[in-house]
């Protein structure tokens, strides 16, 4: 049996894998921030002490949602036209899950934003802060 050389790597490969390792790292970094809006929901007929229910869970891959129970009665009222009921539930939801994380998002850049035009503003009153 006769060994075969290794064929040498040439630069370009090395260039090409590095470059692919980067753009994997960014998808990865992508996917993560994606990963905070992404939602997930169970739904669910359910037995309730007037008739029957659904059960709504809503929840994010780190484990924080909300459950609501469309009891009897708003099942009855809202059975021809949901409409109003999404929107409840759409509110619940925003409001629970997102309105945190987007007051995270755009807090530094408001804050930021406001203290350099306010530094600009003052500087062309001639006032020193």
């Amino acid at each position: 049996m006769s060994e075969q050389p290794i064929a040498p790597i040439r630069q370009s490969s090395f260039s090409d894998a590095v470059t692919i390792g980067a753009l994997n790292a960014k998808l990865a970094e992508a996917n993560a921030e994606l990963a905070k809006w992404k939602i997930k929901v169970l739904a669910d007929v359910v037995s309730t002490q007037s008739g029957f229910g659904v059960k709504l869970n809503v929840y994010k891959e780190n484990g924080q949602g909300i459950i609501k129970t469309i009891e009897t009665p708003d099942v009855l009222y809202y059975q021809d036209d949901q409409a109003g009921l999404i929107d409840i539930i759409v509110n619940d939801v925003f409001e629970h899950l997102f309105k945190q994380l987007i007051r995270n998002e755009l807090t530094p850049f408001i804050s930021r934003g406001v203290r350099n035009a306010a530094q600009r503003v003052n500087a062309q009153l001639g006032i020193k802060s």
